[in-house]
């Protein structure tokens, strides 16, 4: 799970994501121990996306001149990654291919280190709080969250079809409205 999760980091595909989940049920079964997983996690997916913005920083210059990229293009994308640059890499930790290749991807286009690190040890804690600290959560308490959906269900059954009658009436008034207005109009 370790080598798995710092091997996406580093931009090469690995069941880090998957093998998370897996083994933070497992800690909901009392096999592993739910802190020591989810701080090896964060360990590995942090250093993992640290050494792949080394990677980035350091050959990532000379493998980007070698493709067809204009400069101009290329700017403009330098300039949307200064802005945007930290959100990319908290937000593409939740998405397979962009989680591989974030930190690549801000140390090739020369992301400071210090940014980079902000956000990715942000997005790496929360992304093992979504993955692992909720599949442990979920599977450790999913008998008490099935009782209390039961008890809600009738209230929420309720609720849903309160709320499509006023959907329904809101729009018949639209209508009758604008058909009253054209008919007044003529």
């Amino acid at each position: 799970m370790f080598v798995a999760n710092f091997l996406e980091g580093v931009g090469i595909p690995a069941p880090g994501e998957m093998l998370t989940i897996a083994s933070a049920i497992d800690a909901a079964r009392g096999s592993l121990n739910i802190a020591l997983l989810l701080s090896l996690v964060l360990l590995a997916a942090v250093a993992g996306n640290s050494v792949g913005y080394l990677i980035g920083r350091v050959g990532g210059r000379p493998l980007l001149r070698k493709l067809p990229i204009s400069e101009a293009r290329l700017a403009r994308v330098e300039t949307g990654f200064e802005r945007y640059g930290g959100w990319f890499v908290l937000i593409a930790r939740f998405i397979d291919g962009p989680r591989q290749l974030n930190g690549i991807i801000a140390g090739l286009l020369e992301m400071p280190w210090w940014r980079f690190t902000f956000w990715n040890v942000l997005g790496a804690l929360l992304w093992v709080g979504v993955w692992g600290g909720g599949s442990y959560w979920l599977d450790r308490d999913i008998g008490h969250i099935s009782a209390a959906l039961k008890r809600i269900e009738p209230l929420a059954i309720g609720l849903v079809v309160a709320a499509l009658l006023a959907g329904l009436v809101y729009v018949w008034r639209r209508r009758h409205g604008a058909d009253h207005a054209a008919g007044e109009g003529s």
